[in-house]
């Protein structure tokens, strides 16, 4: 099984520049508020998933501190290391 990153880290910049082109999540976009964004605090990745690596994801990635929370974004994964 392969699973990809297409996104990580995001400086302030490119939050600004995501936000410009794909919206605010508030408003129905795709992109957090610049500042505020998971990928800029270095706590989230964009990840390329088939419909098989997207169910290991959700089965097995809690095991290695990964939690999926953004409803309509099936790619972004969140690290949370356990505490």
């Amino acid at each position: 099984m392969n699973i990809g990153i297409t996104d990580s880290y995001r400086p302030y910049e490119e939050q600004v520049d995501v936000a410009r082109r794909k919206g605010l999540y508030s408003q129905g976009g795709l992109a957090a508020k610049p500042g505020t964004s998971e990928h800029g605090w270095g706590m989230a990745t964009d990840l390329d998933l088939n419909s098989e690596a997207l169910a290991w994801m959700r089965k097995n990635a809690d095991r290695y501190g990964f939690i999926e929370n953004v409803k309509r974004e099936s790619w972004h994964w969140a690290f949370r290391p356990n505490t």
